[in-house]
């Protein structure tokens, strides 16, 4: 329903942060993050992951710690890929893809990323690979992600890193792609 009270911003706050994953992603704790289009706004209203599109805000349910979320609009405004932690810092990152009104659109999503990252980690017990939205592709509707061994964990090659290409409109499309070509999908250098 309609809400018009503000979204949450610290005092002093110039806008969103630049991401911890993603330079060209903005974290959401100081602010909203507008669409490229300008109809939408994803937002944090206290604790709660809110959409805002013609002025009504759309509560988002997410498995994420506030302070931990970070997200990237598409270059076309039709999706955001938000990133956050269910644990802070040390805890199992992951990436939910909304459309513009704030319904999940990526179903089938953390199953792609499970089949693109099996055999990145090698560690002595179950540890789950982080995924980050690294950044929407420069054409299309694909997003490059970044899967992580956990620097904080058992695994003999913790912080080793794996790119992967997501098509949104066709999860198995997506492929897992070198450092190169991932910077080249997205037109900058990644970490």
């Amino acid at each position: 329903g309609r809400d018009p009270a503000p979204l949450v911003r610290r005092a002093g706050a110039a806008g969103p942060e630049r991401g911890d994953w993603n330079p060209g992603a903005n974290k959401l704790r100081d602010g909203s993050l507008s669409s490229p289009d300008g109809e939408a706004r994803l937002g944090l209203r206290g604790e709660r992951l809110v959409m805002i599109r013609r002025g009504v805000a759309r509560p988002i349910e997410t498995p994420f710690a506030p302070a931990t979320i970070e997200a990237v609009w598409s270059r076309d405004g039709r999706r955001v890929a938000v990133t956050g932690s269910d644990g802070g810092a040390v805890g199992t990152w992951s990436v939910v893809l909304l459309d513009a009104d704030g319904r999940d659109v990526g179903a089938g999503l953390a199953e792609t990323v499970a089949r693109l990252g099996a055999g990145l980690a090698h560690c002595d017990g179950p540890e789950a690979v982080n995924a980050t939205a690294a950044g929407w592709a420069r054409r299309g509707s694909r997003l490059l992600m970044r899967l992580e061994v956990p620097p904080h964990s058992s695994c003999a090659n913790m912080g080793e890193v794996r790119f992967v290409l997501i098509e949104a409109e066709a999860l198995g499309r997506s492929a897992v792609v070198s450092r190169t070509r991932a910077e080249a999908e997205v037109g900058r250098s990644l970490r």
